[in-house]
């Protein structure tokens, strides 16, 4: 078993990569990193989660760039936002594009019903937990990956418009789509930034 050092070196070294190399991903190390993402803690042990990855270079292409049009069309309703604001935007969403490998992360809604416990619940998809398993998956994958010295990004603008990936023809019926995750080969590994200490994190409560 690891120890808490070798575990939080990993932690600790995990970077949101950007820019990967020319080079595919070894197959089987994409296995890998999804057998780590199958032994997440999920809601009931449901396991409410599908993982699409796609491993073909042009197709990822092809996918930012139909991110990148839908974009366009969509500020295209919003006539206030800057055009060099709508440039960053569609970088920030389509950098995916580079990546060798991406993943399609999934999660089972919450099943409303009228009459139902959750039916008129705040953020009931939260109390039902899919969205949070599918998010511990995915931290799970993120320093799978790193320790098989790969390079991650977790993304979520592209889902502005989530009706690119609702039309892919893998996508399972009754699942929502939680996040992207890009998969490569780094070019190089961004330095730490910065973090809170935990005296502005942490408040040890006293109760009543």
């Amino acid at each position: 078993m690891a120890t808490y050092d070798e575990l939080m070196q990993i932690v600790r070294g995990r970077r949101s990569v950007h820019s990967y190399k020319d080079e595919a991903v070894d197959h089987e190390d994409v296995l890998k990193v999804m057998e780590a993402a199958r032994w997440a803690p999920s809601s009931l042990n449901r396991q409410g989660w599908k993982f699409l990855v796609y491993e073909d270079r042009d197709f990822i292409w092809k996918l930012a760039a139909e991110v990148g049009v839908a974009l366009r069309h969509r500020a295209a309703g919003v006539p206030r936002i800057k055009p060099e604001r709508l440039k960053d935007v569609i970088e920030y969403a389509t950098a995916f594009a580079r990546a060798p490998c991406l993943i399609v992360v999934l999660h089972q809604p919450a099943p409303f019903s009228q009459g139902d416990l959750l039916s008129d619940v705040p953020g009931a998809d939260q109390v039902y937990g899919e969205p949070l398993s599918a998010a511990m998956a995915v931290e799970n994958m993120l320093l799978a990956a790193r320790a098989l010295k790969l390079g991650t990004c977790v993304m979520t603008a592209p889902l502005l418009v989530r009706e690119v990936f609702e039309a892919l023809p893998e996508r399972p019926k009754g699942f929502e789509i939680t996040c992207l995750v890009s998969m490569g080969h780094p070019l190089d590994f961004p330095p730490a930034p910065e973090r809170k200490g935990l005296e502005h994190l942490v408040e040890f409560g006293k109760g009543k």
